[in-house]
C-alpha cells in the first residue's frame, strides 16, 4: 500500500489566533496568550490599514469581513472581547481615529489614524515575541533542551516504524529535561510535520484525530541539525506571519 503524505498542520497555524486543533485547551484562559493574540489581532488591523486602496472610513462590517479575508482564524470573541466592535473602540487613540455613524445607512464607519501615528505608537517587540512563543508556540529556547528532544526522535525513528504524536511524546518526555511539560512537547512535536518539515502523515485516516494519526519521518531528515533547522525556520516563519512587520534580525535574535 502506498504511503499517502497529508500536510500536517503548520507551526504559524498553531500560532495564529484560533489553531484548527488544540494540543492544550486548558490554555485558553490564559491570560499571557489572550494578551499575545491582542497583540496580533492589532498588527493585523495594521496590516488591513496599510494595504487598503480606499483611505476613506470602512464599515465596521466590512472591517471585520476584511479582516477574516487577511486571516480566516481572526475572532474578537477569542480574544476576550464580546463583539467586534467592543474590540475596535479599544484601539480607538492608537490604531482608530474613530467610529462615526453613516447618515445614509445609520450603520458605524471605523476611521483610522495616520499611518505615522500608528507607527508611532510603541510596541516592545521583545515582548510581543516572548508572549508568542512562550505562550502560544511553547517554543523551547534552551538548545540543549532541544538537542535531547531532536536525539530522542532520531533514536525513536531508527525502526522506521510509524508512530502517533502521542506515542511520540510518551516515549520520549521521561528521556528529557522535566522541565519541558507534556503538553509543550505534544506541540513541539506536532508542530515539526508537514511539506518539507520533519514528519508526514503515513496513512492519513479522517476519523483519526492528527495527534493520532501515524507519522513517520521524512526522509531528508538524517542529524539533529536537519530537525534543528526546521525547527527554528517554522518559528521564524511562524513569529513573522503575525508580525509582518518585524524586521527579520529582530526575529533571528529571538527565536534562537
Amino acid at each position: 500500500m502506498k504511503e499517502n503524505c497529508t500536510k500536517f498542520q503548520s507551526l504559524d497555524e498553531l500560532l495564529a489566533l484560533n489553531a484548527a486543533f488544540s494540543i492544550d485547551p486548558t490554555s485558553d484562559g490564559d491570560p499571557a496568550i489572550i494578551e499575545g493574540d491582542r497583540i496580533a489581532a492589532r498588527e493585523l488591523l495594521i496590516r488591513f490599514v496599510k494595504t487598503r486602496t480606499d483611505e476613506g472610513p470602512v464599515f465596521l462590517s466590512d472591517l471585520k469581513n476584511q479582516l477574516i479575508r487577511i486571516n480566516p482564524a481572526f475572532s474578537e470573541k477569542k480574544i476576550g472581547f464580546s463583539s467586534f466592535k467592543k474590540f475596535i473602540e479599544s484601539l480607538e487613540g492608537d490604531v482608530v481615529e474613530g467610529i462615526i455613524t453613516d447618515r445614509r445607512t445609520g450603520h458605524p464607519l471605523v476611521s483610522f489614524r495616520d499611518l505615522d501615528e500608528i507607527n508611532s505608537v510603541y510596541v516592545d517587540a521583545d515582548e510581543c515575541l516572548a508572549t508568542c512563543l512562550n505562550s502560544r508556540l511553547r517554543f523551547i529556547g534552551d538548545r540543549a533542551i532541544r538537542t535531547q528532544i531532536f536525539e530522542q526522535i532520531l533514536a525513536l525513528f531508527k525502526d522506521r516504524r510509524p508512530r502517533s504524536i502521542h506515542e511520540m511524546a510518551s516515549s520520549i518526555h521521561p528521556k528529557i529535561d522535566q522541565s519541558v511539560s507534556k503538553a509543550t512537547l505534544n506541540r513541539v512535536l506536532f508542530g515539526l510535520g508537514g511539506e518539507g518539515r520533519v514528519f508526514r502523515y503515513y496513512r492519513k485516516d479522517p476519523m483519526v484525530p492528527p495527534i493520532d494519526s501515524p507519522q513517520v519521518l521524512n526522509e531528508f531528515v538524517r542529524s539533529v541539525a536537519d530537525i534543528e533547522a526546521v525547527y527554528l525556520a517554522s518559528a521564524r516563519e511562524a513569529v513573522k506571519r503575525i508580525f509582518p512587520d518585524m524586521d527579520d534580525s529582530e526575529v533571528e535574535r529571538v527565536v534562537r
